[in-house]
């Protein structure tokens, strides 16, 4: 259990976790001297995985509300939200911050979001434009339409993006973007560029009403393929052994035949098996990899000894993939190759993953003798993942130790969800780890527990 205060670092740390902790620790003590650690918060997204987790800005804006400190971190803040940040990740939580503020009333944030409206850098993506059109209205558009037409000259690709109007039609109805750019676009000529732009090619724009057959494209000029109607079942199906083995054998590259890894999942035992045959025959390290990768999800009736073997073998990726590959097994040799590793302090390359079929009473000590904080960030995160799906298959009292561990230590805020869900599944959550998770950063973690937003 933790204690309250805590120290600068165990606050930032918790903060950049999301942790609710950091969000008792500023109610009950205030936020003196942490100015720093906030402002960085709030120009920094400081997520794991920001395309996975949810957005933290408007919980960090609520963790400093009330606090003396609050208004003196927001007028440091503001100013910066519109500087140039080459991460996109940061320039996205920038404009949430803004938009966010200046619905609030803060006049400045509002001037600052248009500030933060650009073309990212070295990409296509604009940012800005979604949080413009949800706060300002059709006021917005108008800003968005007619800085991608300024563009026109230029860049006319870049110009030619539909997204505003999707946008602005969701929140209005469709058809209502089109109409209030058509009537601004006899007076300004960028919202015309924009508007030609959009355009398909030969198309005039004579009429001012959306129609049926004519909205962000028309339909008239897409030629559409057959094969797309297909599932992505359906497509991993009909690639046969043969299919895979020639491109094993000629592709290149690092993330060749990573798609290999969905194949399995879908294809039929016998070419698994003759995937297998070609599996036990190769001897180059980057093709055995490739032939590992449908048994991350395609399981034989039985588990075949090539697995075990080449779970020693000296490249570690492979090594990584057998044991993925044996760990679908409850078998007496794979739970063997578990203890000997696990008994070892090896753990990050899905030794963990080995005990899913092979969990006994008196595990999770063992497993707990192998875990350690002090590793590499990703490492840490892979093995919360495999740890996960070992204490979910395995409903026991046992989890709660490695899943305090993982609630503690994992960077991930979806993982840490997931640990305290087994926990209360197995009636083992601790009562500090439940009030603390009324305050998480994470909206479906509070609820889960019997909270909504962060209480006062």
């Amino acid at each position: 259990m933790f204690e309250l205060p805590l120290d600068p670092d165990k606050f930032k740390a918790a903060l950049h976790r999301g942790q609710g902790r950091a969000f008792m620790h500023a109610r009950r003590f205030g936020l003196g001297g942490l100015d720093e650690v906030l402002i960085d918060a709030l120009l920094h997204d400081r997520q794991y995985d920001p395309q996975c987790e949810c957005g933290r800005f408007a919980w960090l804006l609520d963790l400093i509300a009330r606090d003396p400190i609050g208004e003196r971190v927001l007028d440091a803040v503001i100013p910066r939200l519109g500087e140039p940040t080459e991460n996109f990740w940061d320039a996205t939580q920038r404009c949430a911050v803004a938009q966010l503020l200046a619905a609030r009333g803060r006049a400045d944030a509002r001037t600052a979001l248009y500030q933060c409206l650009r073309i990212c850098k070295d990409s296509s993506d604009v940012i800005g434009p979604s949080e413009i059109i949800e706060l300002d209205g059709a006021d917005g558009l108008l800003r968005v339409a007619s800085f991608l037409g300024a563009l026109n000259d230029t860049d006319r690709e870049r110009c030619a993006d539909n997204s505003p109007i999707r946008w602005y039609d969701e929140a209005h109805g469709e058809g209502a973007a089109r109409r209030i750019l058509e009537h601004a676009a006899v007076h300004s000529k960028e919202v015309a560029a924009y508007l030609r732009a959009i355009e398909p090619e030969g198309t005039g724009n004579e009429q001012s009403e959306p129609t049926r057959d004519r909205g962000y494209l028309n339909v008239n000029n897409v030629q559409f393929q057959a094969q797309a109607r297909e599932s992505h079942a359906d497509k991993m199906r009909r690639i046969s052994a043969r299919d895979v083995i020639e491109s094993v054998r000629t592709e290149s590259g690092p993330w060749a035949c990573i798609w290999l890894i969905s194949w399995g999942g879908y294809a039929a035992v016998a070419d698994l098996r003759t995937i297998r045959d070609e599996l036990s025959r190769e001897e180059d390290p980057e093709r055995i990899q490739r032939y590992l990768r449908p048994f991350t999800h395609g399981v034989l009736p039985e588990l075949d000894p090539c697995f075990l073997r080449l779970a020693n073998h000296e490249d570690t990726r492979v090594r990584d993939l057998a044991q993925r590959a044996a760990s679908h097994y409850a078998h007496p040799d794979v739970r063997k190759l578990a203890l000997d590793r696990l008994s070892a302090g090896q753990f990050v390359h899905s030794e963990v993953l080995l005990l899913k079929k092979n969990f006994q009473a008196g595990d999770a000590a063992l497993l707990m003798g192998a875990l350690r904080p002090d590793v590499d960030i990703h490492d840490l995160h892979g093995v919360g993942h495999d740890l996960l799906k070992v204490f979910s298959t395995n409903k026991t009292p046992e989890c709660l130790e490695p899943m305090l561990f993982l609630y503690e230590h994992t960077p991930c805020s979806n993982c840490r969800e997931d640990a305290v869900e087994i926990m209360m599944s197995t009636n083992t959550a601790p009562a500090w780890v439940l009030d603390e998770c009324r305050f998480d950063c994470a909206s479906s973690l509070r609820s889960r527990v019997g909270g909504g937003s962060p209480p006062d």
